[in-house]
């Protein structure tokens, strides 16, 4: 599923990765290795300032699921990031920003 939200050009199938990707977050989340959930955190962050309404919403979701199983020290930093008030910032990430607190 990673490598389908990584690698798909197809805002549909990106979303439908996405969606499932945090499916499977709530049921085994805590089981992932570290390395892993900073990659797919990292992927994940990154899709929620895109230009598409449908790929910033999945991507928030999943990203505040995602938060749930962070420890401690990560989802501070997760958090400080998505609570960035920084006015220069584009409308589109302060969004999926927003979105991602509302699930986190």
């Amino acid at each position: 599923l990673f490598t389908g939200v990584k690698s798909s050009d197809d805002t549909s199938i990106k979303d439908t990765c996405v969606q499932a990707l945090r499916c499977c977050l709530m049921g085994a989340g805590a089981k992932m290795a570290a390395d892993l959930r900073k990659q797919i955190a990292s992927t994940l962050r990154s899709m929620l300032s895109s230009a598409e309404d449908s790929t910033r919403m999945t991507a928030a979701g999943c990203y505040g699921t995602l938060c749930a199983f962070m420890p401690e020290a990560e989802l501070n930093e997760a958090l400080e990031q998505l609570m960035d008030t920084d006015p220069s910032v584009d409308w589109k990430e302060r969004h999926g920003n927003c979105c991602a607190l509302g699930v986190a």
